[in-house]
């Protein structure tokens, strides 16, 4: 992966995105390793040249943007029934024209209160760590509102810890792919969001989108992976 990644940096144009050709070389000559079937998803994400890519690359950069919405509306990119992995998750969620303060609480299925936290951004991060990790039959409800407006609020999500042999299996190999990296990068990042992905870990993609475009937000391939990574799990509908 070591040259994938050289490679990746590289190859931006001016207008940051990659060759296509070039990149998908650098990945044909890769060892076929467990990350190559990630990497090549993610390539044909970054690559993709079809009419409707052509034609709605900008809506979907723009999917996590600032919107306006009548009550009830914070539109979290959360499924609503979302697995975790980990006992720190992050939240991301459509920031709100006019809101200031967000108030993210999550409870247990007796609505009693598990974490809450304020905050001014549009994400943050929950910790469970308080709850019974070892317990994958519970359910936990996560919601977002806003502090000034408490009726300008999200829908309730599920949260489910993923069930114990799952966690097993996919601890192993995501410790198996990340060595495969040779650094942290944008383009390590995105290959595991696919992996996260795969692995019905919404929340874990997520973290590493944004992460990912954190790291190198001059890239559009990677907004636009992105957009199109909610669209298909139905986090955002991109018209």
């Amino acid at each position: 992966m070591d040259l994938l990644i050289k490679a990746a940096k590289l190859l931006k144009s001016k207008a940051g995105t990659y060759s296509a050709e070039m990149l998908s070389s650098q990945v044909a000559s890769q060892n076929a390793g467990m990350g190559k079937k990630y990497v090549d998803f993610m390539v044909g994400e970054m690559t993709a040249k079809s009419e409707d890519m052509t034609k709605n690359r900008h809506k979907y950069m723009d999917v996590t943007g600032s919107v306006e919405r009548g009550d009830n509306a914070i539109h979290a990119f959360v499924p609503k029934e979302a697995f975790f992995l980990n006992a720190q998750n992050l939240v991301k969620w459509q920031p709100v024209t006019g809101v200031k303060t967000y108030v993210v609480k999550v409870t247990n299925m007796f609505d009693e209160p598990v974490f809450r936290v304020e905050t001014t951004e549009s994400s943050a991060v929950i910790d469970l760590s308080k709850i019974d990790m070892k317990d994958d039959k519970q359910v936990y409800i996560l919601s977002i509102s806003s502090k000034e407006n408490p009726n300008l609020k999200s829908d309730e999500y599920a949260l489910k810890h993923l069930a114990k042999d799952k966690t097993t299996i996919v601890n192993q190999q995501s410790t198996e792919l990340k060595k495969e990296f040779s650094e942290e990068s944008a383009l390590s990042r995105v290959v595991m969001a696919s992996f996260y992905e795969e692995n019905k870990l919404i929340l874990n993609a997520v973290e590493n989108y944004e992460t990912a475009i954190k790291l190198e937000p001059g890239v559009e391939d990677y907004k636009v992976a992105y957009g199109r990574f909610l669209q298909r799990n139905n986090l955002a509908d991109i018209k």
